[in-house]
């Protein structure tokens, strides 16, 4: 007999085990080295079509406006949409002064999530758009956070985490998904939930729960629309320079929206779900290791004495 279980000692299992553990660990370095540092990102015109249009909520600040200045720079055109149209037409002029030499073009679009929140105001505004324009993608960014405890924290604050971080993402993609689906090339949406979809966060208990109902559904569509020509890809971000943030980016992390933005758009067609830049990969990895009590500690001494102020984008 070639083996004897009774001359397999608890040292050579051991032994086994590391070998096992060692060649698993160099894989998923291999695997984290290539997608982050080698891998190419897709030629987006070749997969979504030359001409159409990216949609992008929350589109004059933060993580909207990096997504609405690299598609330009990929050379789509662009449907922004906020709540100032001030603000959406400074932006817009700088996005084509910076891209003055292409020939993209960008629409605007005036709405107010938080006022304008009735099925009839999406059905109004945005039902006919894949009429006008060949929308290829969809970016649902709009969001809100405020922290506080739960009995303290205002009702009106609860409403706005559903208004603003709930609604949008369910309307929106209900309204163009069937759309987009029958185009002749492939269409994305993408999703921006959050790392607090990781767990129940103290001090943030609805934006926690709004942001896990982000990251469900995004994930959930993945697999129901997997056969039907859509890339979903939700971002759970970490840390970045936003307005809902009020952090400064140091360039590991805490991230400026570019640095998010690229590394989000690197993924997007290769993954279902990512953190975007990689030192965040790093960082949603070794929370993940971490037991849970651990991390509600963390997170309770973080969000207790923290200045993060209500912030909408």
């Amino acid at each position: 007999m070639l083996f004897s279980i009774s001359n397999f000692s608890f040292d050579t299992l051991t032994k086994y085990i590391i070998y096992l553990l060692l060649v698993v660990g160099i894989l998923q370095i291999s695997k984290f080295i290539y997608n982050n540092f080698i891998r190419k990102r897709l030629n987006f015109k070749s997969r979504y079509g030359e001409n159409s249009w990216v949609l992008v909520t929350g589109a004059t600040d933060g993580l909207g406006r990096a997504f609405c200045e690299e598609f330009a720079r990929e050379g789509f055109n662009i449907i922004m949409v906020s709540r100032s149209l001030e603000k959406l037409n400074r932006v817009k002029s700088e996005i084509l002064y910076s891209n003055k030499n292409s020939k993209i073009k960008i629409e605007l679009i005036e709405f107010d999530f938080e006022k304008k929140f009735a099925l009839e105001d999406y059905k109004n505004t945005f039902e006919n758009l894949d009429k006008k324009f060949d929308i290829s993608i969809l970016i649902n960014n709009i969001g809100y956070y405020e922290e506080g405890l739960f009995g303290n924290v205002s009702l009106e604050s609860h409403k706005r985490h559903v208004f603003l971080n709930v609604l949008p993402q369910t309307f929106l993609t209900k309204i163009f998904a069937q759309s987009i689906a029958k185009r002749q090339n492939r269409s994305a949406v993408i999703d921006l939930s959050s790392f607090a979809s990781f767990a129940p966060v103290p001090f943030s208990a609805v934006y926690c729960a709004s942001k896990n109902y982000n990251y469900y559904l995004s994930r959930a569509l993945a697999e129901e629309w997997e056969n039907n020509n859509i890339d979903f890809l939700v971002v759970r971000l970490v840390f970045a320079e936003t307005n809902m943030s009020k952090k400064k980016a140091d360039g590991l992390i805490v991230i400026s929206p570019t640095q998010c933005v690229n590394g989000v758009l690197d993924d997007l067609g290769y993954e279902k779900e990512t953190c975007g830049f990689w030192s965040h990969k790093v960082q949603f990895f070794f929370i993940n290791l971490l037991p849970r009590f651990v991390l509600y500690l963390v997170m309770k001494i973080q969000l207790r004495f923290g200045k993060d102020k209500v912030k909408i984008e």
